[in-house]
């Protein structure tokens, strides 16, 4: 019994070896066909094709008194999107002051800014479907904020956020 049915399960697994899988056939002396190919839009082991990338710093120190120019964080981002798809990525501050960790009661006041003579806003970082860019943050603290400030080790914290539509 064990012999017969491995040899119709030999048989069938030969029969469907040598079946082509939705195949057309060519007939005739002058005839044409097509054959349809795609890409999809995942990868091999099921992941999505579609990617972005951010790198920025985890910390940057700057100098005391520092001016604009001098105050600046810069980031990169590359894409690979579907077509009509933009990356944004926005820059935030937690509290636009950099505070003493040990007492929050002192701080330096600042706004991001786009360019190194701070007189721009901060705009967004925009990069649609394939490319890469790279962008400076400008940190500016007024010199009134360095002269009213004890000297110390101030901080406070970029939010990086990424979006795609």
């Amino acid at each position: 019994m064990r012999k017969t049915l491995a040899l119709v399960l030999a048989v069938a697994m030969l029969l469907s070896l040598a079946v082509p899988a939705f195949a057309e056939t060519l007939t005739g002396s002058k005839t044409t066909g097509s054959s349809e190919i795609l890409t999809s839009e995942t990868k091999s082991d099921g992941t999505s094709a579609v990617s972005f990338e951010v790198e920025y710093p985890a910390s940057t120190t700057f100098k005391w008194g520092d001016t604009v120019a001098d105050a600046k964080v810069t980031y990169s981002a590359k894409t690979h999107l579907a077509v009509g798809q933009t990356l944004t990525v926005k820059v935030t501050s937690a509290k636009s002051k950099m505070t003493l960790a040990d007492n929050e009661s002192y701080g330096l006041e600042y706004t991001l800014k786009d360019d190194a003579a701070g007189s721009a806003p901060l705009a967004d970082l925009t990069i649609k479907e394939i490319g890469s860019a790279e962008k400076t943050v400008y940190v500016d603290i007024p010199q009134a904020q360095w002269d009213a400030a004890p000297v110390g080790q101030y901080s406070d914290t970029l939010t990086f956020e990424a979006s795609v539509a």
